[in-house]
């Protein structure tokens, strides 16, 4: 597993039938040269297939409520305009991944329908979920051998369609053994796929085992998976945020993933995703945003930015509905400034150096990545006030390459400013 190939990758990630006012995928497809220009890699469209009817969530159901893993939904058009969207995003230079949801399907699937010996059920041979709050779906028995090589089916006719990598919905319900095995099954006919798994927060983890089910940690999902999701610290980033954890609790929990992963771990790294509140709606300070933003795109990991979020928009829509995001109520600096950011994550220092992460101040970290005798910061300021500060850096002039202006370092001493700092210096 080479997951180096993945550490300049960042990702977009975009409801198709909430991105444009024509709710399809020729709406994102038109969109494709504007999110190409802010400078991701990846396109994670979330689940296209259609939607079950039975127990359906919201307006129009969940996405994640899937009746048919082989099919396009065609409320967002057909097989041929999913070909063409695959297409255009390699045209741009844009890789393209699909959410896989193999913990459930929707109450009305083919799947139900067809082999509801493949459905988990319970001692009255009633179909059930793991989740009570999940009541439009029912979970997936991979006791059964069949079941399996028909998911493997699925990875299979949509990897030939020249997908490039698969988000892999609640990753850690799925037993590990049979990712291992589908990897394994992919990997001879499609090497450079992207596995990307949504894994789980502790209490998740204790849930699910605690009601006698299989539920994989993180530490387990890093022996197939590139990438896993950061819901492992999650609430000590929203709980410093709001105040109810210490900055020093924040930096520690950071610090601890580079001891307790492997050597070259990824995590997708985000303020806000499908699941969350907008960001603009957690951090209403405009300085603290750019700071939490650019700190969360600077870290090691892969940033993940969420339809909407590059512009600050704090509407979220609802995936459960046909709302579409408002694109007129924007901030173009902030698009800006993001896509600075995605352009020096591709420098060869943050691919090959070697990262810290360090409190630099009360309410103030320090990220580094050496390399060859050469160092790039990111310093970035959660603290509301103007401060000097000391930093571990030759006295000098130095440029700020996110705001492009020039400051000073004197005697270890760093007049730090609302705005976020990267910048590079010897050593």
């Amino acid at each position: 597993m080479d997951r180096s190939r993945l550490k300049s990758q960042s990702i977009y990630s975009v409801s198709i039938r909430n991105h444009s006012k024509s709710g399809d995928i020729q709406g994102l497809i038109d969109d494709l040269p504007r999110i190409k220009d802010l400078g991701v890699n990846i396109i994670w469209i979330l689940p296209h297939y259609p939607i079950g009817k039975e127990n359906r969530r919201g307006d129009i159901g969940s996405p994640y409520s899937v009746s048919d893993y082989f099919s396009v939904n065609p409320e967002l058009g057909g097989l041929n305009d999913f070909k063409n969207l695959i297409d255009r995003c390699h045209e741009h230079g844009l890789k393209i991944i699909i959410d896989i949801v193999f913990n459930h399907v929707s109450c009305d699937s083919v799947v139900v329908l067809e082999h509801p010996e493949w459905i988990l059920q319970n001692e009255k041979n009633q179909m059930i979920g793991k989740i009570p709050d999940w009541d439009d779906v029912y979970d997936l028995d991979f006791s059964n051998s069949e079941l399996k090589n028909y998911l493997i089916e699925v990875l299979h006719y949509w990897a030939e369609l020249n997908i490039d990598g698969f988000r892999c919905d609640v990753a850690s319900v799925v037993p590990l053994s049979f990712w291992s095995m589908a990897k394994d099954t992919l990997s001879s006919d499609h090497r450079d796929l992207i596995w990307i798994a949504e894994s789980v927060d502790k209490e998740f983890i204790s849930f699910i085992r605690h009601n006698g089910y299989v539920c994989h940690s993180d530490s387990e999902l890093y022996n197939v998976f590139d990438i896993l999701y950061d819901y492992d610290i999650q609430y000590s980033l929203e709980g410093y945020i709001q105040g109810d954890i210490p900055f020093q609790k924040f930096i520690d929990e950071r610090r601890n993933q580079e001891i307790i992963y492997p050597v070259d771990y990824l995590k997708l790294r985000f303020l806000e995703n499908n699941n969350t509140i907008r960001a603009a709606k957690l951090i209403k300070d405009d300085y603290l945003l750019i700071n939490w933003k650019a700190f969360s795109l600077f870290e090691k990991g892969v940033p993940l930015i969420y339809a909407g979020e590059e512009y600050k928009i704090s509407q979220k829509v609802n995936i459960l509905s046909n709302e579409t995001i408002n694109w007129t109520d924007i901030d173009a600096s902030f698009y800006d400034m993001i896509k600075k950011i995605l352009s020096i994550d591709h420098m060869d220092i943050v691919k090959n150096g070697i990262y810290t992460i360090n409190a630099l101040a009360d309410n103030c970290v320090h990220l580094r990545y050496r390399a060859e005798g050469e160092t790039l910061h990111g310093i970035f300021n959660f603290g509301k006030k103007d401060r000097n500060i000391k930093v571990e850096v030759l006295k000098g002039d130095y440029l700020n390459i996110v705001t492009g202006e020039n400051f000073s370092i004197d005697h270890e001493k760093l007049n730090l400013k609302k705005a976020p700092y990267i910048f590079k210096s010897i050593p």
